[in-house]
Order: C-alpha cells, then structure tokens, then sequence
C-alpha cells in the first residue's frame, strides 16, 4: 500500500523543492528540504519574484519520526560560501550517514562559470572539500554517495570514486549515456539500489531504479513518473523494513514523501519494476 505526504513550504519569497533524508542511528530520518526563490513556468522558463536577478538557494533541516510527524530542526540562510554570481547557495544536496564521519552532505555550488561538487557537514551545511573534476569538465552534477568509502560519478559508464575525488573503478554498460544520478545507493541483500534519471526534450524528466551487485553486474528498471509531471526531481530514497521510502519535487515547488512496498520497486530482486506512481 502507497502513501503520500505533503510537506510542501513557503517561506516569504522561498518555497520548497527536492528533499534528501537519511535514517538517524536512533530512530527516524533527517531531511534536507531546498527552498529557492523562483518559480519555473509553463514554458520552461524562469520568474524571480522577489524581482532580482539572482536565483537564490537557502535550506530547512527536518526530522521525521514517522507517519506524518515532520519536526523543523533548523532555517537556514542562503550558504555564503561561492554566493557572489547571480546563482548563489548550495544546490542538489544529498545527505548521508558515515559510519565513522557521521552526517555529510555532496551538493553543487555555481561559480564563475564552472557547476563544482562539494562535500561537508550535515545539518550545518559547512563546506569541507571542494572537488576539482577528475576529467576537467567545468560543469560537475549529479554525483551521489555509494557506501563510506566511493562516490557514484555517472551510471554509464558506471564511475567510481573515492572521498578524494580520484576515479577507483570503471566498468562500460550497454545502458544509454545519458542516465543521471538521482539518489544515493542503498544496500540490501548483496546488491545496491538507488534512482536515477534522464532528461528528454524540454526537460521532461523520467525515473528508474538502478541495482548494482557485488561484482557490478548492473540492471536497470523500467522507467517511471511519480505524478506524470514533465519536472520531478528525485534526491531522496532509503528502505525501512518491507517499503521504500522516497522524497520528490514536482516543477522545483512542492515536496512531496511517497512510502511504497519495496517488492514493488524492486520486484523478483533481480530487476525493478519501475511502475511507482504509475
């Protein structure tokens, strides 16, 4: 059985996008939750409300004890770190438990015409490491982390990297090349799981469920929309007990948490079904 919470936010000119969360050693999860001060449009363009001209970025940290129990944590401003061009904040952040770092964050920061990846503490938001790309590309997105020790650089090829950012492993697939990093991995019985994306057209985004086994065989799901929307954006998913649990965006505006029986997402095991929302 599926369930759905809103927990959509307006904050003065900032309203809610895509979340990530993480399962707390304790209990519950902690969500990050991006607020931006724009609004996409039909057309695929952007309005700035607040009339500037910059896209802004800030952060609201939650803990979900379960069910529809949503707690604020913490508001947080837009980040200064790199905030001086017309794209300030630190966007895409996906949170993560370590097991000896304890709670961490990979995110992008826009500057000087360059998109980095940086990683850093979580729920502060402080920035420890900028990352140089490993093949010196200016634009760096949609990295994710794997386990305590590698970080998801692209799907196909499926890249590796380590916490310092040098490339560890490569293995070539037949999957088109253009599937993207959504989620952070998930372990569960001798394989990884996690979604991923691709963009078609005038941004319309579709989803998948990628399993990754010990020795890297990799199988990929049908693909899927949550609510059928041409902009959903995906950060967050783990498994807690028989269900997977997502957070999602639709059109950059609202935040939405999906729970859905993970024999449905991942099928026999061997290859997800891809049918969540459909």
């Amino acid at each position: 059985m599926e369930s759905t919470y809103d927990i959509s936010f307006r904050n003065d000119e900032y309203i809610s996008s895509s979340a990530s969360l993480c399962a707390c050693p304790t209990g519950g999860w902690l969500i990050n939750q991006r607020l931006v001060n724009y609004i996409i449009n039909p057309d695929m363009t952007y309005s700035i409300p607040d009339s500037s001209d910059k896209i802004r970025t800030r952060h609201r940290v939650l803990f979900w004890k379960g069910a529809s129990e949503f707690y604020e944590i913490s508001l947080h401003p837009v980040s200064p770190y790199r905030s001086t061009g017309k794209i300030q904040g630190i966007e895409d952040v996906r949170v993560y438990s370590h097991s000896t770092r304890g709670l961490i964050f990979l995110g992008t920061v826009v500057y000087e015409n360059r998109i980095v990846q940086v990683i850093g503490k979580f729920p502060s938001l402080e920035v420890a490491t900028e990352f140089y790309s490993p093949f010196g590309n200016c634009v760096e997105k949609n990295w994710v982390f794997f386990d305590d020790e590698h970080i998801v650089y692209s799907v196909s090829p499926f890249t590796l990297l380590n916490y310092e950012g040098d490339v560890v492993r490569v293995v070539e697939n037949e999957y088109e090349k253009n599937f993207r990093g959504s989620t952070n991995y998930v372990r569960y019985d001798n394989a990884y799981y996690a979604v991923i994306h691709r963009v078609s057209g005038s941004r319309k985004y579709d989803h998948a469920i990628i399993r990754v086994s010990e020795n890297f065989a990799i199988e990929i799901s049908e693909m899927f929309s949550f609510e059928n929307q041409p902009i959903e954006y995906c950060l967050g998913f783990c498994k807690d007990g028989d269900d997977a649990i997502f957070i999602y965006s639709t059109w950059d505006r609202t935040t939405k948490v999906l729970r859905a029986p993970w024999s449905k997402v991942v099928g026999d095991g061997e290859k997800g079904e891809g049918r969540i929302g459909c």
